[in-house]
């Protein structure tokens, strides 16, 4: 059970729209969407520099690969993976640099990242034909932060994936079970 809670703002049918106030939120959205995580998958990441991209990604490959290990942003080399013990890996992806996916054709098998692993993509939004013609069904983050003097976050997540929908039913369970205890504790 979830130890801190989000504030949901919203929630449709095919997302939901969560405020973020603390990095220790991001980190437990992040551990939250790791665990219910199903291969193969893509995770579309979009948001302005500095939104938490890459703290979001990272969040998710330390608690599915269950180390502490120091996940460093993938700019500059434009993937890095992290192999799991059932043979899978995960592949944390970065096109910050690129104009479109040619320049990620011959780096990377896409076939094989998209349609047998996890793959995490940041700055998605430069893919998205690419990605959208070869996994239909990924789930889309989009992050915007409201200054850079806080860590307040709005995260918009969305997907018409019917295990992602899933996903966003027991996020809201589980909150609202977080909210009972804690009335019951305050009274």
């Amino acid at each position: 059970m979830m130890s801190h809670k989000f504030n949901i703002r919203e929630i449709n049918k095919n997302d939901i729209t969560i405020d973020i106030s603390s990095t220790d939120e991001m980190n437990l959205l992040g551990k939250f969407i790791s665990e219910n995580v199903k291969f193969p998958n893509v995770i579309c990441l979009d948001g302005d520099l500095g939104a938490g991209k890459t703290f979001l990604a990272s969040t998710i490959i330390k608690h599915k690969i269950r180390s502490d290990t120091i996940v460093p942003s993938p700019s500059y080399l434009l993937c890095l993976s992290y192999p799991l013990p059932f043979g899978n890996k995960i592949n944390h992806i970065d096109t910050y640099r690129l104009k479109n996916a040619k320049g990620l054709l011959g780096l990377i098998d896409f076939d094989k990242a998209l349609l047998e692993d996890l793959s995490i993509i940041e700055w998605s939004n430069r893919l998205d034909k690419f990605i959208s013609f070869r996994a239909p069904d990924n789930l889309s983050i989009k992050i915007t932060r409201g200054s850079f003097q806080t860590d307040k976050r709005t995260v918009i997540m969305r997907s018409t994936n019917s295990d992602w929908i899933c996903m966003f039913s027991k996020l809201t369970e589980e909150i609202e079970l977080v909210d009972n205890i804690i009335a019951l504790s305050d009274s």
